[in-house]
């Protein structure tokens, strides 16, 4: 009876692991990272503890910044909400 108790404790703190770092996943993929914060580089460039970190915690993908200009003239607009567009 005893190793059956162990078994099923096992199991819920595997499950309880499991959906911790789904949630740290879950939350690296819909959340962009500071731009301070560099992309993840690919997993052969990375170190065992910075490879451990990322199938832990999830990998870092900082907000895409535009620096590209259009070649063709545009005007900026400004909207009754105060935005601008362009």
């Amino acid at each position: 009876m005893k190793w059956k108790k162990r078994l099923l404790w096992s199991a819920v703190l595997i499950l309880v692991m499991m959906n911790t770092v789904a949630a740290f996943h879950g939350n690296k993929f819909t959340h962009f990272a500071d731009s301070s914060v560099s992309k993840t580089p690919k997993p052969v460039k990375l170190t065992t503890p910075q490879l451990l970190g990322a199938l832990l915690f999830g990998v870092s993908n900082p907000r895409p910044v535009n620096t590209k200009v259009p070649s063709l003239p545009y005007e900026t607009i400004t909207i009754p909400s105060n935005v601008k567009l362009e």
